[in-house]
């Protein structure tokens, strides 16, 4: 059975960059298969490090930076981060895609996907996302269950 974590990455007091943390809480409400687990670590992606030990795919959720229009959904897999690697696509100090290679330098070997929304505003301290980024959460959603749809398959396989 593959198992999945689906990490939500942002600061529930900084407007749109509270989209990983909003989507894992919605996550939460739902059905999901036993293999799938949610954590949201906020601001400190270092925190995600332990969280990745046997995990076979990691689906990251975060505003993201992108030259791309606001509101944009984004789908990243390990190859479009090693090439976005010097952009610093994530908002936080130590990028999510430094602590994907010290886990892989530790041995953990895992299916990553990072799926996103292009940021909408500048961060500012605020509790809700910007209505743009609120209007994608289902699509958002949609996608991500997609993401874990194999793992349910091998469940019945």
């Amino acid at each position: 059975m593959k198992k999945i974590l689906i990490l939500g990455i942002g600061h529930w007091l900084m407007g749109d960059d509270s989209l990983g943390p909003q989507v894992i809480q919605k996550l939460r409400k739902m059905k999901l298969p036993a293999e799938v687990k949610l954590a949201e670590i906020g601001a400190a992606t270092i925190d995600a490090l332990p969280l990745l030990e046997n995990i076979d795919k990691v689906i990251i959720v975060d505003a993201l930076r992108a030259e791309a229009p606001p509101g944009s959904i984004l789908r990243l897999s390990a190859e479009d981060l090693a090439q976005r690697d010097e952009k610093k696509i994530s908002l936080h100090q130590i990028n999510i895609i430094d602590v994907l290679k010290l886990s892989a330098q530790l041995g953990y070997s895992r299916e990553i996907v990072i799926i996103g929304v292009a940021i909408a505003e500048p961060l500012s301290p605020r509790g809700e996302l910007s209505h743009i980024i609120k209007s994608k959460l289902p699509s958002l959603i949609r996608l991500i269950l997609k993401e874990i749809k194999p793992a349910k398959a091998e469940n019945k396989a």
